[in-house]
């Protein structure tokens, strides 16, 4: 087996992971964030390009399949390396070819896109657990081409048997399993509570642990009001929970910085940035060295006079920053590269910094360790606590690494702490529910054969060899009765309907029930623009827009939601669990208005949107035209025009990812192989 690769002693799983790939074995590796799986991808890569193989490399999210691009392209020359997502497409014919999931899954079904591919390399594997997109990783392996083997990188998971059985059974290979529990950087976990005396281990802490009981609210605060107001309980105060400097506090003295600070909210990671903007973080060197590169990188992307930016300026020369998806995309690439840079000692940043980024620090803090999914606030779970405390200590660099949270210091709170620390990660599950795109692309292929696509899912396997799962194949039956009640299919046949819906993966079913019913015709490139928009937006809570005159709305409505929302009745009469997503009109006046030439700064006059959020809405509308018309028929000559028109005013400025990226990989410092390189 080797024994190093680029310079560097190959810890035992990464040896054995490589001997795999020299026997010509698809893989998977699970092991800790920080461990090093990286590495065994790098050399998957580098063995397939040597023998003149194409490989692909997905990723879950559209920031990592950035990175990978700049990093990969660094490495192994330009000429080598492309990307393809949903808004980029740079050498996608390039022997390394970085996707999202999402597009590889869509290549699968697009003819002979993959027809030269020998591995394809799945970061993030784990990621088939996610409850919106985790379908289209098992379509993938499914699916995907019998010639291509995987290199599966995976957090540790307990069912990881599970996951490997099934890929073998489903992909006709025997997939190598390699496990390591070990981290090449030990982690220390310490807690602070609201009565002081930290950091506590955790022994300590569940020692110490106090029942909090709210108190009774006075008269005057009680609910008032009548009937069900009346009898409806006040929601109970929650129990106090530490200052968050006391943890800043003592990370710096210390010596534990650089710091990444996950806070689970944005406003909250901007807040706490400028609580702690004051700190004296960075000598006088260090803040001429964080300006120059700051002012460099802003003026590179054009965004140095954007207000954002210039309030960043301030908050980073003081050595603290913050990272969220509400940020411009191109702010948080600075952001992203001074913190590699060493120069932001503390970054508060929400928990999509730890998946995948390749940014650890000398130590992690949590500013909870509960967080709201929407409905109520539950404890983390151990494979997310993991995944972000993972990032602490930095491989060749940190003895240990260092983690903090902010705990009430409750019971309950140290049962959680105790959980996340020393417990298994959750299993991973299934949440096979093929799209209607791809059953159409299934049923071209596979005709009465289609049945069996769910008996292949990992949903079904789970069946087999113990108790888990979901009804994929009830669900399968009932959306081809949705399919067939709305002529896209005719007996095991795509009638054009079918054939056009097919090319479209996602808002398929909205897209084509508006074109066959001629909702379509004679729209202008603004209006296109706006209605595509409406398709893909999901508003955040309390967010303001401006919205167009009544009389356009109510037109807007009339034309566009009645045959949107024929699908969604037939949907839920069928009981499905998900509906058809309905068109939202709220973004039309800023969308329009962006259309039309309007700079981005003048949109916050049409919508309090975060920039990040409008920047990520456009982009998909953009993307749903852009796959719409490539799938119109032939006669349908002025919609595409109309289309080309809409794609070309949208897709610019701050808009422009393929332009960012570009941008991002002139000014990405180039990585050496003799530097130790952590996941």
């Amino acid at each position: 087996m080797p024994k190093q690769y680029r310079g560097l002693d190959l810890d035992p799983f990464q040896a054995e992971s490589f001997a795999a790939l020299e026997r010509g074995q698809s893989v998977i590796v699970a092991a800790p964030t920080g461990s090093g799986k990286t590495l065994v991808a790098e050399y998957a890569i580098e063995r397939a390009l040597q023998a003149g193989e194409r490989v692909v490399y997905t990723a879950p999210i559209k920031a990592l399949s950035n990175q990978k691009f700049r990093d990969f392209s660094a490495r192994w020359g330009a000429d080598k390396v492309g990307i393809l997502t949903g808004d980029v497409a740079i050498r996608p014919d390039a022997p390394c070819c970085i996707m999202t999931t999402e597009i590889f899954r869509n290549c699968i079904f697009e003819g002979d896109r993959l027809k030269d591919v020998r591995w394809c390399v799945f970061d993030e594997i784990h990621f088939i657990d996610d409850e919106e997109r985790g379908t289209v990783w098992e379509e993938s392996v499914i699916f995907a081409p019998p010639a291509i083997r995987f290199v599966c990188l995976s957090a540790t998971v307990p069912n990881l048997d599970d996951l490997a059985g099934w890929m073998s059974k489903a992909r006709g290979q025997e997939f190598a399993v390699v496990r390591s529990d070990k981290r090449p950087v030990p982690l220390e976990h310490r807690f602070f509570v609201p009565w002081g005396g930290g950091p506590l281990d955790l022994a300590t802490l569940k020692r110490s642990a106090r029942e909090w009981k709210p108190r009774e609210p006075p008269p005057w605060k009680q609910r008032k009001g009548y009937g069900r107001a009346r009898r409806r309980p006040a929601r109970p105060a929650p129990p106090p929970r530490p200052d968050p400097t006391v943890a800043i506090d003592h990370a710096r003295n210390a010596g534990r910085l650089p710091l990444l600070y996950f806070a689970f909210g944005r406003r909250a990671c901007e807040e706490l940035t400028r609580a702690n903007s004051g700190r004296n973080l960075m000598r006088p060197d260090e803040e001429a060295r964080a300006g120059a590169m700051f002012d460099a990188l802003a003026a590179r992307f054009g965004i140095a006079e954007q207000p954002g930016a210039m309030t960043m300026r301030r908050l980073i020369v003081g050595g603290t920053a913050y990272h969220h998806a509400g940020m411009l995309p191109t702010l948080k690439e600075v952001v992203e590269q001074l913190f590699a840079a060493g120069l932001v000692k503390i970054l508060f940043a929400t928990e999509t910094f730890a998946l995948g980024v390749n940014m650890p620090a000398a130590s992690v803090a949590f500013d909870d360790i509960s967080k709201f999914n929407g409905i109520d606030f539950r404890y983390l779970r151990v494979r997310d606590y993991q995944q972000m405390a993972g990032r602490a200590g930095r491989r060749g660099m940190d003895t240990k690494g260092t983690v903090f949270a902010l705990t009430s210091g409750t019971p309950d709170d140290a049962r959680a702490c105790a959980r996340m620390v020393t417990g298994t990660p959750e299993p991973i599950e299934s949440r096979f529910h093929l799209s209607y795109a791809t059953i159409l692309n299934l049923l071209e292929r596979l005709g009465e054969r289609l049945p069996e696509v769910a008996e292949r899912s990992f949903a079904a396997y789970l069946e087999e060899v113990g108790p888990g799962g979901m009804p994929a194949a009830e669900l399968l039956r009932r959306r081809m009765e949705i399919l067939r009640e709305f002529h896209y299919i005719a007996g095991t046949a795509l009638t054009p309907k079918g054939r056009f819906a097919s090319h479209l993966f996602g808002y398929e079913m909205q897209v084509s029930e508006l074109l066959w019913q001629r909702r379509l015709e004679g729209l202008e490139a603004p209006e296109l623009a706006a209605l595509f928009t409406s398709l893909v937006y999901e508003p955040r809570k309390g967010a303001w827009h401006e919205l167009p005159h009544p009389e356009d709305m109510a037109s807007f409505r009339r034309r566009f939601e009645p045959p949107i929302e024929s699908v969604r009745r037939a949907e839920d009469h069928k009981r499905l669990p998900t509906l058809t997503k309905a068109p939202n009109f709220n973004l039309t006046s800023a969308a329009m208005a962006w259309t039309e030439g309007a700079d981005f700064g003048q949109l916050r006059d049409h919508a309090s949107l975060d920039p990040g959020d409008l920047v990520r809405t456009f982009r998909q509308a953009l993307q749903v035209m852009r796959q719409t018309r490539q799938a119109l028929p032939p006669e349908k000559t002025e919609l595409k025009a109309q289309l080309k028109l809409a794609v070309a005013a949208m897709d610019r400025d701050e808009v422009d990812a393929e332009k960012q990226l570009n941008t991002q990989a002139r000014t990405a410092p180039r990585p050496e192989a003799e530097t130790p390189k952590p996941e």
